[in-house]
């Protein structure tokens, strides 16, 4: 999508696939769950492997070939002295950062600490923590356009922020709501951060890495996500269970929110050096 996406038009690109995404994550359960009720357990799992299948065989004759000419390729020595000096800079560390701390949200806070919270807390049941998820993945189906639309027309660096910080106060909403109002309001807030975290953060690191190197800058780029994703639950877990739930909430919150300001403050001393 970046590669065949105009310069300035990437972050509608990806927030398309995004919202494509997110569509089949918050209808998946539910077409999934139906189909199960009417043909068995097993069906769901068919459905899944005809359509991926189906798929692939589309994308193999449809998608077109972005790959340029091994000519233009440089040496591998200059590639790799190229590839080092981005992934170190300052610019990027920081992206990395903000990225893997948004996917420690999702997976560490919203997904993990989130229902322990309503359990223990609010005394929810499985039908009530559902609602919550159901109505936040909904939101994040009309977030993502107005990201694009920000990131094209306002900046990258001013929609991270916004993600990082809203996502942060949100977490820290959580983590003090001793009422079902506010744990809902929290979430909501969570939602809106986390859900205008995809479309500027792909974009920038696009901007940040030539054409040929494109792909590895991408995947350099979600590894850091991966990472957040992996470490953040067992870490929020521990410091729930060693510490407290509104510890492991605030440092989560802290963190992310953190990652936005460092952001923006490493680019402004990116460009001011530049010049």
């Amino acid at each position: 999508l970046i590669d065949i996406a105009p310069p300035d038009r990437r972050a509608r690109y990806v927030a398309t696939n995004q919202w494509a995404l997110s569509v089949g994550v918050a209808l998946g359960p539910g077409v999934g769950g139906l189909i199960a009720e009417r043909w068995g357990l097993a069906s769901p799992f068919h459905v899944v492997g005809i359509v991926g299948i189906a798929t692939a065989i589309y994308a193999a004759f449809r998608l077109p070939e972005t790959k340029g000419s091994q000519d233009s390729i440089p040496k591998d020595s200059d590639t790799k002295s190229e590839v080092k000096k981005i992934i170190r800079s300052g610019p990027f560390l920081a992206i990395a950062f903000v990225t893997g701390t948004i996917f420690m949200t999702r997976a560490g806070t919203r997904a993990t600490l989130v229902p322990l919270q309503a359990d223990e807390a609010l005394g929810w049941g499985p039908g009530q923590i559902g609602l919550i998820f159901t109505v936040t993945g909904i939101m994040t189906l009309f977030t993502l356009w107005p990201a694009a639309w920000a990131t094209e027309n306002i900046s990258r660096g001013s929609v991270i922020l916004f993600s990082g910080v809203a996502a942060g106060i949100g977490t820290f909403v959580i983590s003090f709501s001793a009422a079902p109002l506010w744990f809902v309001i929290g979430n909501l807030i969570m939602t809106l951060g986390t859900g205008t975290a995809g479309p500027a953060p792909a974009a920038f690191v696009a901007d940040l890495f030539p054409e040929r190197l494109r792909g590895l800058g991408i995947g350099l780029y979600r590894s850091a996500g991966d990472v957040g994703f992996v470490v953040g639950p067992p870490a929020l877990g521990w410091l729930s269970d060693t510490a407290s739930m509104s510890t492991a909430f605030q440092i989560a919150g802290f963190l992310v929110a953190a990652a936005g300001v460092i952001f923006v403050l490493v680019n402004r001393k990116s460009r001011l050096v530049d010049t």
